[in-house]
C-alpha cells in the first residue's frame, strides 16, 4: 500500500510538472538602479507577491520560475512604478523607464503589449468621464445657487442637460470598446475588460461573454472568480429571484422565505438597538395593517445576538406579523451575509413570484410604492 500511495503522489507530481509553464522575464529599468523589484500576480482582487529581485548596477534584472496557468502579474517597484503583464511559456524581455512609466518595450509577449495597449485606451476613456461629470457637478452646484432662477436656472438646465447627453455617448462608446475586446482578445485582457464591465447594466450580455470565455480559457480560474463575481452581483439586482432564507423564529420554528411566494413582500433587516430601524417600525405596522389583506407581508431578519433583547422589541414596537427570524449572529447573520447588507436598516421589496422589485424604501417611498401596487 505505501509503494502505491508512494506511486501515485509521483504521478500527479510528474502531471503538475507537464502542466506547469515555465516563465523568464528579463530586461533593463533605466534610473532603476539598486531598487528593489517585486513580481506580484493579482487574482480575485488581491496581489500575492512570487518572487523579489535587486535590480544591478547596469538596471538588469532576470525573474525565472513556474506557473499553474497563464495568468496577470505585475513588476512593481513602488504603489507609483509597475508595469503589467499577461506571463506564459515564453520568455519576455522588456525596456523600462522609471522616470516615464509609459515609455516602455514588450518584446516575446503580444498578449503582455495587448493588456497594456488596453490600460491606457482605458485611462483615456475614465478620464474624459472624470472630466465631464466634475463639469456636471459644477454646473448643479452654480444651479442651485443661482440669484436670478428663471433666467440661470434655463441656462444652466440646459448646459446640463448637453453634460449629460455627452456622458452618455461616451458610456457607449467605452461600452464598445470594452466589448471589442471581451469578444475578440485571444488573452486574459478579455477577462480584465470583463471585469470593467458593470454587471446589473450587462447582465445577458456578461453571462454570454463568460461561456465564450470559458471556452477560449478552458478552465481557466481567471474566468471562474469572473463568473463568481458576476452572479454574486446579479443575484440582488432588481428582477432577480430573492435568494432563500431558512432561519429559526423566537419559538424555534423553522420559517421560509419561500413560503410566501404569492404575496408582495417587505424583506427588512433591522435590529433592536438599531434606532433608525425602531423609529421606522411604527410606520411599516401602519402598512402592514393597511394591506395585509390585500397580500401584503413582512419578513423581519433580526441581527441581534440576545434573543430576549429580540423578543422585547418585536412586542414593544408591536411588530404584529408572524414572520420573524434570526440565527442570533449579529452582523454574521447568514441572511445579511447572503444579502449583502453592511448597515441596517435595510430592505428588498418582493412581488408575488419572489422577485426583487425595489430596496431599500422607507416611509413615504415605501408608501408610495404599495399604493402603486395595490390601489
Amino acid at each position: 500500500m505505501k509503494h502505491y500511495i508512494l506511486s501515485l503522489t509521483f504521478v500527479l507530481g510528474s502531471l503538475f510538472a507537464l502542466n506547469a509553464l515555465e516563465y523568464q522575464i528579463s530586461g533593463e529599468i533605466k534610473y532603476a538602479e539598486g531598487k528593489m523589484l517585486y513580481l506580484e500576480e493579482i487574482y480575485a482582487q488581491e496581489f500575492r507577491l512570487v518572487d523579489t529581485i535587486t535590480i544591478n548596477k547596469n538596471g538588469k534584472f532576470e525573474f525565472n520560475g513556474t506557473i499553474n496557468e497563464s495568468g496577470i502579474f505585475r513588476l512593481k517597484i513602488d504603489d507609483g512604478h509597475f508595469w503589467w503583464l499577461i506571463l506564459e511559456d515564453f520568455p519576455i524581455d522588456l525596456k523600462l523607464n522609471f522616470r516615464v512609466i509609459d515609455r516602455y518595450s514588450i518584446v516575446g509577449s503580444a498578449a503582455s503589449h495587448t493588456l497594456n495597449h488596453f490600460l491606457k485606451k482605458q485611462r483615456g476613456f475614465l478620464k474624459r468621464m472624470q472630466v465631464l461629470k466634475q463639469s456636471l457637478f459644477k454646473q448643479k452646484q452654480e444651479q442651485s445657487l443661482a440669484l436670478t432662477p428663471d433666467v440661470q436656472s434655463a441656462q444652466q438646465f440646459k448646459k446640463i442637460r448637453v453634460i449629460n447627453n455627452q456622458l452618455e455617448e461616451l458610456g457607449i462608446e467605452y461600452f464598445s470598446f470594452l466589448q471589442s475586446y471581451i469578444d475578440t482578445s485571444e488573452n486574459l485582457t478579455a477577462v480584465v475588460a470583463a471585469e470593467n464591465l458593470p454587471a446589473e447594466e450587462y447582465p445577458d450580455y456578461l453571462r454570454k461573454a463568460i461561456k465564450s470565455l470559458n471556452k477560449r480559457f478552458k478552465n481557466s480560474k481567471y474566468v471562474a472568480q469572473l463568473s463568481d463575481v458576476v452572479e454574486s452581483k446579479l443575484k440582488l439586482i432588481i428582477g432577480a429571484h430573492a435568494p432563500e432564507i431558512i432561519m429559526p423564529a423566537p419559538d424555534e420554528t423553522i420559517i421560509e422565505l419561500s413560503s410566501l411566494k404569492g404575496k408582495v413582500v417587505l424583506l427588512d433587516f433591522w435590529a433592536s438597538w438599531c434606532r433608525p430601524c425602531r423609529m421606522e417600525n411604527p410606520h411599516v405596522v401602519k402598512l402592514y395593517e393597511k394591506y395585509k389583506r390585500k397580500g401584503f407581508a413582512v419578513f423581519s431578519v433580526s441581527l441581534d445576538q440576545r434573543k430576549t433583547s429580540w423578543i422585547k422589541a418585536i412586542e414593544a414596537d408591536g411588530l404584529k406579523w408572524k414572520y420573524h427570524v434570526s440565527d442570533l449572529k449579529g452582523w454574521r447573520n447568514a441572511a445579511a451575509v447572503e444579502y449583502e447588507v453592511r448597515g441596517v436598516p435595510s430592505t428588498f421589496l418582493l412581488d408575488k413570484k419572489g422577485r426583487i422589485i425595489a430596496k431599500d424604501l422607507r416611509g413615504y417611498a415605501l408608501d408610495r410604492k404599495l399604493k402603486e401596487i395595490f390601489e
